[in-house]
């Protein structure tokens, strides 16, 4: 319904009926669909105009086989064939006779990732190796109106910590004060840092200060934890 509104559709529902208003360059298309159980079915030689006016660019250059694989969750073409032969579906066409030769939604469906190599990242010592990650903006915000969020992790003892933050560029000031305190704590110093391509890690500020500091920044891609 959501598509269809969107599309300029009138929907209009009654006790017994839904009724659909399409209009079209030349005149009105209207669509009753009677109710059954708490149900409006859209018959399947109803759906082939209301598929037009949904679809942008219609359905015209649409191959029926195609558009019915699509209808039925891209159902595969031998199954479809079955439906045909048996009459399992009213208003199934007798055009269904060939396969798709490219379903581009199928090809994304079934497309598999590789998976990662096991990778050795244990640490001996304390702040040798750091994650860094942060999140936002949150809905709600805090009680202190922070809408971010960012978690430090030591990779050896997985100690955690986490700062709340009103902006996202106050990252760098929080990982300043958190290499402050576990620095005074346990003596030693943060070697790596582990964080995202994120802009809120990225700038010529945190650069000069790794430098400075002697830390070493280690980068991953986004949304792949696994290569931390």
């Amino acid at each position: 319904m959501g598509q269809a509104t969107a599309k300029g559709m009138t929907i209009k529902f009654s006790k017994q009926q839904a009724t659909l208003y399409i209009q079209d360059d030349q005149h009105e298309i209207k669509i009753v669909c009677r109710k059954q159980g708490r149900l409006y079915p859209v018959k399947a030689n109803q759906g082939e105009a209301l598929a037009a006016e949904v679809h942008q660019g219609g359905v015209e250059n649409v191959s029926p086989t195609y558009l019915w694989h699509c209808r039925f969750g891209h159902l595969h073409t031998p199954t479809l064939k079955l439906c045909q032969s048996q009459n399992l579906v009213r208003g199934l066409p007798s055009t269904i006779v060939k396969a798709i030769d490219i379903c581009e939604g199928c090809m994304y469906g079934k497309m598999a990732q590789k998976s990662f190599p096991l990778i050795n990242s244990k640490t001996k010592e304390l702040l040798q190796l750091v994650h860094l990650d942060g999140c936002g903006p949150i809905t709600p915000n805090s009680l202190s109106r922070a809408r971010y969020f960012i978690t430090f992790i030591d990779n050896t003892s997985r100690f955690t910590m986490v700062n709340f933050l009103k902006q996202k560029g106050n990252a760098f000031k929080a990982f300043c004060a958190y290499k402050g305190f576990v620095e005074n704590q346990t003596q030693l110093k943060v070697k790596v840092i582990r964080t995202v391509n994120g802009g809120e890690f990225v700038s010529q500020e945190w650069e000069a200060f790794n430098e400075k500091n002697g830390i070493f920044p280690k980068r991953s891609t986004v949304y792949m934890p696994q290569m931390g």
